[in-house]
């Protein structure tokens, strides 16, 4: 439970009923041997090991789209041709995928039309394949779990760290595709009045930076 909370991810229990039924049977034939016993364990592990194939392998019963309509999906080819046949729905436009993906082409098009050096901040982790940008954000997440608040002793090195990647790089924008709230990252900018916004879509904000290394 406690790597689940630092990770953000699934519930992960369930996938250790094998490891302790394995010790289980172990123990079974280490002080008693029966094989009544061992047969009950077996039966319990193939229960077990059914029920969450078909709720997580088949279902996709996962903690975001618990309460999905996969009826609701449609072909993730209107987003990119590489996605030819994967059934599109996420927990963010889970009753309308389509309005989703159409605002994902959208900032698509523009990332791939600005010829500036850029980085993509996002959720949507396939936005740098799609638009062959070979920049690289300093971080895979931008979340008070990834990046470190002020009063962390180690913020002056994480903040000393970004800085340098985005100079390295040469990053004169920011596209910011998602969920995520510019207050996970922007106070790691001394000078806020040097930051341009411009809102693409409801999903989608342009930072530009150019003027904040100077």
């Amino acid at each position: 439970m406690y790597t689940q909370l630092l990770t953000k991810n699934q519930v992960l229990i369930f996938f250790l009923i094998p490891f302790y039924l394995g010790i289980s049977h172990l123990f079974v034939i280490e002080y008693f041997n029966k094989k009544s016993l061992i047969y009950f364990i077996i039966f319990i592990l193939v229960v077990a090991t059914s029920k969450y194939h078909l709720r997580y392998n088949e279902n996709k019963k996962f903690m975001e789209l618990a309460g999905a309509d996969f009826n609701k999906t449609i072909d993730a080819r209107i987003l990119d041709k590489k996605l030819s046949g994967l059934n599109w729905i996420t927990p963010l436009y889970i009753d309308n995928p389509a309005l989703e993906l159409k605002m994902l082409n959208e900032v698509k098009k523009i990332i791939m039309e600005d010829a500036e050096n850029k980085i993509i901040i996002t959720d949507y982790q396939i936005l740098s394949a799609l638009t062959g940008n070979l920049n690289y954000a300093p971080n895979k997440w931008f979340d008070n779990l990834s990046v470190p608040s002020k009063k962390n002793k180690y913020f002056n090195n994480y903040k000393l760290f970004f800085i340098s990647k985005i100079k390295e790089q040469k990053i004169k924008n920011i596209y910011v595709v998602g969920t995520y709230r510019l207050d996970n990252f922007l106070f790691l900018f001394e000078k806020k009045e040097c930051l341009d916004y411009k809102k693409i879509n409801d999903i989608s904000l342009k930072l530009d930076i150019k003027n904040c290394f100077l």
